[in-house]
């Protein structure tokens, strides 16, 4: 990477903006948390379907049993009204988050190009080789749109991967991942720093067991990960001098230290980048990896067979996964709705059981 990086492509328009100027967009200033997201698409059609369908059942119950009490219509309507009064509460609050959450910037993204020639830099369109581990790039089915990447000095790569068709129902897919990943001199036990200020994505789903408590505030910025009984050997890494430039330059990214990579993640795209954005993120990769290169210098693993520099065992190259969570909330708010489904119904067929001189009318 160049000594100094020259910002002047970012911040100038091109030739072609002359003609095709960038408009301004929007994007949100929060990103909506994934527990929240799977309420939204799992209850918001079920009300839709339930305000929908309650009439014509109890309508149906009403006909099919010659009930004569008006109760049961009027007990229907008043239900019907009140799951489609929820439904609208629920929709006017997702459009109210929409409209309030954004902020208007101007994406840099048609500059690349010219940013990267002007920097010794190698802009890729869909590359097809990926050289970087870790969760994002084991996730299957991924397509990467983009690349700017090192040419000499010290490897680096800053890219986004997009969504693609999932291979079925339970496969969630991905999201647009942002990442900046940078290459270290050795190879280290796999780690994540999950932060508290950011989304958790689908692909970073560490199993609870292996959080290792740290002192001071870092735990507010971020939670930490090491595989089990790799705690002492990761806070030979983790120094406090590391924890600093985390939270000060990159306090809203995800961290993974994996193979002989630190890779920095958001689930979102950066075809909305600003130059300031951009700033930010050479400012990740000037500050934050060099202390995690230098701290990572020293270290061997003594849990391998052989306590050598670049060798790590097994145990220590993978952190357990869990289940993602928007498939936990999926089937939650699921199980949560058909009970609530079934009690609001209870008592249409408490009436008719126990009003058994109404028997099922027989059609001719």
């Amino acid at each position: 990477m160049p000594q100094t990086i020259d910002f002047a492509p970012l911040d100038t328009p091109g030739a072609d903006e002359a003609a095709n100027p960038i408009r301004s967009a929007r994007r949100p200033k929060k990103q909506m948390p994934i527990g929240a997201l799977g309420v939204i698409v799992i209850t918001l059609p079920m009300l839709a379907i339930i305000g929908y369908s309650l009439p014509s059942t109890i309508a149906k119950t009403i006909t099919d049993y010659g009930v004569p009490d008006p109760w049961l219509s009027q007990y229907g309507l008043l239900l019907a009204i009140s799951t489609w009064g929820l439904f609208a509460l629920g929709l006017g609050g997702v459009i109210l988050w929409v409209v309030f959450n954004g902020e208007p910037v101007v994406p840099v993204m048609r500059r690349l190009p010219a940013f990267a020639a002007a920097n010794g830099l190698k802009f890729e369109e869909y590359p097809t080789d990926h050289r970087v581990s870790g969760w994002l790039f084991d996730t299957r089915r991924r397509l990467a749109v983009y690349r700017v990447s090192s040419a000499t000095g010290r490897e680096f790569e800053i890219g986004e991967l997009q969504r693609v068709q999932p291979e079925s129902k339970l496969d969630p897919g991905m999201e647009p991942a942002a990442y900046v990943a940078v290459r270290l001199d050795r190879k280290l036990p796999h780690m994540a720093f999950l932060s508290t200020q950011a989304r958790v994505p689908n692909w970073l789903s560490v199993d609870g067991s292996q959080l290792v408590p740290l002192e001071g505030d870092f735990q507010t910025y971020f939670r930490f990960y090491a595989p089990t009984g790799y705690e002492r050997d990761a806070l030979q890494v983790i120094t406090p001098d590391v924890m600093a430039v985390l939270v000060d330059d990159a306090a809203a990214w995800h961290v993974e230290i994996v193979d002989d990579w630190v890779i920095f993640t958001k689930g979102y795209s950066f075809q909305q980048n600003t130059a300031e954005d951009w700033r930010r993120i050479f400012t990740i990769i000037s500050a934050v990896a060099p202390e995690v290169v230098v701290q990572g210098d020293g270290y061997q693993d003594e849990h391998a067979a052989q306590s050598v520099p670049n060798v790590v065992a097994p145990a220590g190259r993978r952190l357990r996964a869990r289940t993602p969570s928007i498939v936990v909330v999926a089937l939650v708010t699921l199980v949560v709705w058909l009970i609530a489904f079934f009690a609001l119904q209870a008592p249409l067929y408490s009436y008719v059981i126990h009003n058994q001189e109404f028997a099922p009318v027989e059609s001719n």
